[in-house]
């Protein structure tokens, strides 16, 4: 009788145990009907960029592959009839800090800002590269994020392709250059429209079979390098101006990415 005692109380015991495993399998699994959805928050970036085209069309085709992410791309138009060789540094971070300061005043601040701008130097105006610099400190210490390009956005596009190791580099040259690698691909950049097209956006992020890394990811780690061999040259970094060729759009690039599904 004590053995019939005994097994019952191993079968009982069984299956109490049984039943608590079960009902942890189920505690892991979601509750959909008890639990409310989950609504995930978007980062508000706001990115003022000089370029009509080229910088508009590459950061809008980041937010075409975006999951949860709100970015409101700000576009400063050169003044009609007049075609200046790129805009005024100055202006991008008074636009942005403007466009900033309306929506705090709405209660709906962008999380993070960034201004996207190149400096073409010019030998007869050496203040364009005093005010390149001096609004890259602004911006910075308005808690804004910088991509900077020097001498142009072009630049970073070039690096998805090759190693250039930030020697002078005129901008004339970026649309050959970059034509000779889309052509082999049967893509080609007018340097007239200043499109990145979603074709060529593609290309910029499929993997190169020399080194199996993404494109993306190559042109990332060159900008780095660059930029560790300009701060080697110079650790204060006083005069990005000088800093030919280089760029930063990968940090900003390198933002965007967390938000990728």
């Amino acid at each position: 009788m004590a053995r019939i005692n005994d097994k019952g109380k191993r079968q009982k015991a069984k299956k109490v145990t049984h039943n608590q495993q079960k009902q942890k399998k189920r505690d892991e699994l979601p509750n959909l009907e008890r639990q409310a959805p989950v609504i995930l928050q978007a980062a508000k970036i706001l990115i003022v960029c000089e370029g009509k085209n080229t910088e508009k069309s590459y950061f809008e085709q980041f937010r075409r592959i975006l999951r949860f992410s709100n970015i409101t791309i700000e576009v400063i138009p050169a003044p009609i009839g007049i075609k200046p060789r790129g805009t005024d540094p100055k202006t991008i971070v008074a636009k942005a800090k403007k466009t900033q300061a309306t929506e705090k005043q709405k209660s709906t601040p962008f999380s993070k800002v960034w201004c996207v701008f190149d400096h073409d130097p010019l030998p007869s105006n050496p203040k364009k590269s005093v005010n390149f610099n001096n609004y890259i400190k602004k911006a910075e210490s308005l808690g804004f994020g910088v991509a900077y390009s020097n001498q142009a956005f072009e630049y970073w596009l070039l690096l998805h392709f090759e190693n250039h190791l930030g020697t002078p580099l005129h901008r004339d040259e970026y649309y050959d250059k970059i034509n000779g690698y889309l052509n082999l691909l049967g893509l080609a950049y007018d340097k007239n429209s200043k499109l990145v097209t979603e074709d060529i956006f593609e290309t910029l992020q499929i993997i190169d079979s020399k080194t199996g890394k993404t494109r993306q990811d190559l042109a990332i780690e060159r900008a780095k390098n660059i930029m560790e061999k300009w701060a080697a040259e110079d650790p204060s970094r006083s005069n990005p101006a000088k800093e030919e060729s280089s760029t930063t759009v990968f940090k900003l690039v390198e933002e965007l990415i967390n938000y990728k599904s």
